[in-house]
């Protein structure tokens, strides 16, 4: 949490501890938690203590109906037509009864055991039919049988816990574990600044919830949109040419390649920039509207279970190893991407050192056929790109690997070579040096390039974007260039010599 962003949100909860305590808008909503917190209660237990003599349609109404909307039946009738519109569900007993185990098996195994909470979320979250829950429901329940563990999400605290933590999960159950931590993180904070010995009668998770439910109800901080709304700094295009001494008309062309092809690849020789071009792209291009950007690398043990989904082998209740199907990042990504209107952008760094084909599975066709959708391996599920995902790959064309880059992947990607640009390496010390005479690098640097006499392997000018470079250089020169050239010219060693620290 920000030092500035910190002392917002405890000003607030001073208000909020000085002005809402024991008011009537306090005890009144106090009030409707405690009732639903006991009919909750209640019904959990009857559920558990009549569950061998269940019928299927009385345990369905019990768990569904009654235990996650309290008998609120316009918003039960609502969810139902969600579940009637998923194509995996056949609106018949049998798959109302399953997802009715299906939720009552997760609460009863998080009751059971809180602290492993990540893995049984990522458990239960694979099943298609689970995500249509709300998390505010489903949080309900938990924290309304256990308050000490589990908070409640809301939509307010969602924009609460983004802002302070500046991140972008959604309501999903998949995404619980990460906000119920920082829940239990942002009121510690809260408790120890405000030395709230005086209403210990309230537990932690009462206490934030009370406060989202004051900022969003009383407050109104959504109308005056101040604080949650976690509004994006824009980044613009003057402020992308001024970080990558690119030309307007370039950087425009990238960008107008990637909306057009959805899938692109920088491929260049090291410390050419290629990562950092990707980055700040997909910051101009998300730092408007709701979109967002991740950045994973590829390795040469990265598989299709890390990236796309697999079985994982996970410790049961009963201490034996059970195996689900983990969802991989790409994912992980997709899904939060289809709770976004704008652009969502997956930066895979160094794409070309996993094996692709064996990685990408599915994405295959996926990436070629976007308005299509297709069964995942190992699975009943089927998963299409949402229309807001695109990718931005990195490719260092010195690796060996990139012969693993097959002409299948080559048609259904974007190649954009990035050369060594020497008018950054003078932009750049013009700013920050300049006093240094940078002119006799860059020409060393044409001259070893020309010498090398392959686009592949170029020296980048990266090595030498930083501030201290008269300090810095002898050191870069012999640590990080004369290594490389000697791989380069293993051979060919007279060619060394010429670009020895030295001689140059």
């Amino acid at each position: 949490m920000k030092q500035e962003k910190e002392s917002m949100i405890q000003t607030l909860f001073e208000e909020f501890i000085n002005s809402y305590f024991y008011s009537p808008e306090f005890l009144e909503t106090q009030n409707i938690y405690n009732n639903n917190r006991k009919k909750l209660h209640n019904i959990f237990q009857n559920i558990q203590t009549k569950l061998t003599l269940r019928k299927e349609e009385d345990f369905i109404n019990r768990v569904l109906k009654d235990l996650l909307y309290l008998g609120d039946k316009e918003t039960w009738v609502k969810l139902s037509e969600v579940y009637k519109k998923n194509k995996s569900f056949n609106n018949n007993r049998s798959d109302w009864d399953v997802l009715a185990y299906q939720v009552y098996n997760c609460i009863h195994d998080l009751l059971k055991s809180p602290d492993d909470l990540q893995s049984i979320c990522d458990q239960y979250s694979q099943y298609d039919l689970f995500k249509d829950i709300p998390l505010f429901l489903f949080s309900r329940v938990l924290n309304a049988l256990s308050r000490k563990k589990f908070f409640i999400v809301i939509p307010c605290s969602l924009k609460l816990m983004n802002y302070l933590s500046e991140t972008s999960y959604n309501l999903t159950i998949s995404n619980y574990p990460y906000l119920n931590s920082l829940s239990q993180k942002i009121t510690q904070t809260l408790i120890s600044c405000q030395h709230l010995s005086s209403i210990l009668f309230l537990s932690e998770s009462e206490i934030f919830y009370y406060f989202c439910d004051w900022l969003d109800r009383l407050k109104k901080i959504d109308d005056s949109s101040f604080l949650l709304e976690n509004k994006k700094k824009q980044y613009t295009m003057m402020q992308l040419i001024e970080d990558t001494n690119l030309e307007e008309t370039k950087l425009n062309q990238y960008i107008k390649t990637l909306k057009r092809k959805k899938h692109i690849i920088f491929q260049g020789s090291p410390g050419t920039g290629k990562t950092y071009l990707a980055k700040h792209i997909a910051n101009h291009l998300t730092s408007s509207g709701d979109g967002f950007y991740e950045l994973i690398q590829f390795h040469p043990s990265y598989s299709y279970e890390d990236f796309i989904q697999g079985i994982r082998p996970q410790t049961s209740l009963d201490g034996n190893l059970q195996y689900s199907m983990i969802p991989g990042c790409f994912l992980k990504f997709c899904e939060k991407a289809e709770n976004c209107e704008d652009m969502c952008i997956l930066i895979i760094d160094e794409i070309n050192r996993a094996n692709l084909s064996q990685v990408f599975g599915e994405l295959m066709y996926l990436l070629e056929y976007r308005e299509e959708e297709i069964q995942l391996a190992g699975s009943d599920q089927k998963f299409k790109i949402p229309e807001n995902v695109y990718i931005i790959g990195t490719m260092n064309t010195a690796d060996r690997s990139i012969a693993l880059v097959d002409h299948a992947l080559r048609r259904r990607f974007a190649f954009i070579p990035i050369k060594p640009n020497y008018n950054i390496l003078r932009k750049y010390h013009q700013k920050y040096n300049p006093d240094y005479d940078i002119k006799p690098l860059i020409n060393i640097l044409i001259e070893l390039n020309q010498t090398i006499n392959d686009p592949h392997y170029e020296i980048g000018v990266s090595f030498f974007l930083t501030e201290t470079l008269q300090e810095d250089l002898e050191n870069i020169w012999k640590m990080e260039i004369e290594p490389y050239l000697e791989e380069y010219f293993f051979d060919e060693t007279d060619k060394i010599d010429k670009f020895r620290w030295k001689n140059i």
